[in-house]
């Protein structure tokens, strides 16, 4: 039974290496609430901002710690990414020891309701056909746990994922797969919603990859809306832009410049502005600097020709160093969420490359990963305007598919769940 802990996008999510705050934080403050994170073989947590760091267990190779809804169990995954889960005191247990409503909170193929009873969760069935399977999308509660799911969403066509449920808890939020096999997924599927009583599905126009870091929805302040990260392809340092998604009407927003790459956005509790990390959008920028230069470009009948790039020239950068120039260009940002002011550019150090904003429960703080030329992580915690940027702990990061502890992730995507989780 996989696990799913740190249900909301809106907390701090933490990552490995023990914390250290910057003097300016020494005096007392209110708690922002409890981290735990994985450092040098051993499972730590620590009251922030100020208390201190504790080992409450030793093991290699563990990762992606996550708090249960109860705060006294932290679920971790081996290097097998077998499950298990330890509470405060160090004792190690199992997820059957858990209470069945804990289970099933903890289940990360549910994805529950704003009333913790309703939840849904994806199926594939055969199908009529041999060889041939149907996606589903299934509702159902923990009050009936005997009673047949009911389908929402069914077809061919390729799986269904669950990203939420929207805040007034009428629909849900889901990436509809139009193809079975990984690499398609890989490149992103299209967002679309459905209402829970009537079953209508709306298109969102939006294609998303499937990283629930890349969307997120906005307080009930804000309106029923989503901010996510939107384009095709599965590199993010080209063609990624910020928009925000109105769930009532499927109309969308870009929030920021075409020429500027965006990912990760971030709603504070009230819903005025949107955090994100942004940088130059790398094939633009790549075009744009090396206007006038000439190619040589492979026509489909095999013969070669001598061109000259462009500014608007329709090059696309494939990765490696070109790609990493770009990619360490991110910073963290702020956004208008209604459009009407211009974004703001928060962090502005060139050594490092900014990622994963994430407030505080009163908005009055950021926390975001920091990330060297050479791929060492960090974790920083700012006031909300970019003030008082401090460095919170060194992060160690093993990425999934063996990619290892690097700048490039996945085609510049790092997971930095995989470290820390922070409960409120």
């Amino acid at each position: 039974m996989a696990l799913k802990l740190g249900v909301d996008r809106r907390t701090f999510l933490m990552a490995a290496g023990a914390a250290a705050l910057s003097p300016r934080r020494t005096r007392a403050q209110s708690s922002l609430g409890t981290l735990t994170w994985v450092e040098e073989g051993g499972l730590w947590f620590r009251e922030l901002p100020d208390g201190p760091a504790m080992k409450i267990a030793t093991a290699a190779g563990w990762h992606s710690p996550r708090f249960s809804p109860s705060g006294q169990w932290i679920g971790i995954q081996d290097r097998d990414d077998k499950q298990l889960v330890v509470d405060r005191d160090g004792r190690s247990g199992s997820v059957e020891r858990l209470s069945p409503r804990d289970r099933a909170l903890l289940n990360a193929e549910n994805v529950f309701a704003p009333d913790g009873q309703r939840y849904v969760f994806s199926r594939e069935i055969p199908g009529k056909e041999e060889d041939s399977r149907v996606g589903q999308l299934c509702l159902a509660s923990l009050a009936a746990p005997d009673r047949e799911p009911r389908v929402l969403v069914s077809d061919e066509k390729g799986g269904k994922q669950a990203y939420a449920w929207s805040r007034d808890g009428k629909s849900i939020v889901y990436w509809d797969g139009n193809d079975w096999g990984a690499s398609p997924w890989a490149d992103g599927m299209p967002l679309k919603s459905v209402n829970v009583a009537s079953g209508m599905i709306r298109d969102l126009h939006v294609t998303a990859l499937d990283h629930e870091d890349l969307l997120d929805l906005a307080p009930e302040s804000a309106g029923n809306k989503l901010a996510v990260t939107g384009g095709d392809g599965r590199e993010t340092w080209a063609d990624k832009h910020v928009s925000i998604v109105d769930l009532d009407t499927g109309v969308s927003r870009r929030a920021m410049p075409d020429d500027i790459a965006s990912v990760c956005p971030a709603w504070p509790p009230d819903g005025s502005h949107i955090a994100c990390s942004a940088g130059p959008d790398a094939n633009i920028a790549y075009n744009r600097a090396n206007a006038g230069l000439s190619y040589r470009a492979v026509l489909p009948n095999g013969k070669v020709e001598t061109r000259t790039i462009k500014p608007d020239s329709n090059i696309n950068i494939a990765g490696g160093e070109e790609a990493h120039v770009y990619l360490q260009q991110r910073k963290i940002w702020l956004l208008d969420a209604t459009g009407r002011d211009a974004p703001r550019r928060l962090t502005n150090d060139s050594r490092y490359r900014d990622e994963e904003p994430l407030w505080s429960r009163d908005g009055g703080h950021i926390l975001f990963g920091r990330m060297d030329y050479d791929g060492h992580k960090s974790l920083w915690l700012m006031d909300s305007n970019g003030a008082n940027a401090a460095q919170v702990c060194r992060l160690q990061i093993a990425e999934p598919l063996e990619h290892g502890d690097s700048w490039f992730g996945y085609y510049g995507y790092t997971d930095w769940r995989r470290g820390f989780d922070w409960r409120r």
